[in-house]
């Protein structure tokens, strides 16, 4: 026989199907099989309350939904204003490249028409350091460091930290600057009395240095024939003007607008010049002359 059961008990069971309860979940709470609950249900027609299901739903849905084509619409208006900000970045670039060309191509054009060559060199260790960087000139210490702790390994000594020991290491520094200062003039050869112009060649961008004794390019005939020669073949004067002593490239000494030392960097090189040598014995002033 079946399980019997007031008719209030299948009254809640019928409010809890009508709430969405399952057949199982019903069962359990009128204590009864799945079967007897499912034979009542269609018996009984019992009903879900479907609106309350579809509350549910509707309140997982956006409170304004913009329809599909719109949404294209907008992103195709943003795409194309993108693509048309890119083309304009594009443009500018393109025009800015142009002009900086064009003003490249400009100061070249005022620079063939110059007859001298600006060149920028270091007289200190600070104009050094500007001109190379501090981080090479710190690359070089290091360098220098280095050869050090490679001599101490093969002594069996300690390797050193070159910051542990910042007075040495201040001096390393110190001593790389005046090197570079040092060089503008260090290769001089004493035994070489050469007078030189330095001149800028165009060609390999370098400073080189024109002979201008009587026994080079007809100076002896010609007073200044080398220089001129080689300005019709383009190459120019360097400005400031440097000493004529060979393998120097200090720049000459000047005072009151004028060669102190007559084209030369200081006195010693002025008198390794042999006509002013032998003109100085034979008892003939050089103050205030000119290279």
């Amino acid at each position: 026989m079946p399980k019997v059961i007031p008719g209030e008990r299948w009254q809640l069971a019928a409010d809890l199907y009508s709430k969405g309860e399952s057949l199982a979940g019903i069962a359990r709470a009128v204590g009864v099989s799945v079967t007897a609950v499912r034979k009542h249900r269609d018996d009984d027609g019992w009903v879900r309350e479907l609106d309350t299901a579809e509350a549910v739903v509707q309140a997982f849905k956006p409170e304004q939904t913009q329809p599909v084509s719109e949404l294209m619409g907008v992103l195709s208006e943003e795409i194309v204003a993108s693509m048309a900000a890119d083309e304009r970045i594009a443009e500018l670039e393109r025009r800015l490249a142009e002009e900086q060309a064009r003003a490249s191509l400009l100061a070249e054009r005022v620079e063939d028409q110059s007859s001298v060559k600006e060149v920028h060199l270091y007289e200190n260790p600070q104009q050094v350091e500007e001109y190379y960087g501090s981080q090479r000139i710190e690359d070089m210490v290091s360098k220098e460091f280095g050869r050090l702790n490679i001599e101490r390994l093969k002594q069996g000594l300690e390797r050193i930290d070159p910051k542990s020991f910042p007075e040495e290491y201040a001096a390393a520094r110190e001593r790389i600057l005046q090197e570079f200062v040092s060089r503008r003039t260090k290769w001089v050869d004493p035994s070489a009395n050469v007078r030189v112009v330095k001149m800028w060649n165009p060609h390999t961008k370098t400073m080189w240095q024109c002979p201008v004794e009587d026994q080079f390019n007809n100076e002896k005939m010609f007073r200044g024939a080398a220089v001129l020669k080689y300005k019709a073949k383009g190459h120019k004067l360097l400005s400031p003007y440097m000493c004529q002593r060979m393998n120097c490239w200090a720049f000459a000494a000047v005072e009151d607008g004028v060669m102190k030392y007559r084209g030369y960097c200081s006195p010693a090189h002025m008198q390794s010049d042999l006509y002013i040598a032998e003109s100085a014995k034979a008892g003939v002033s050089t103050s205030g002359a000119t290279g």
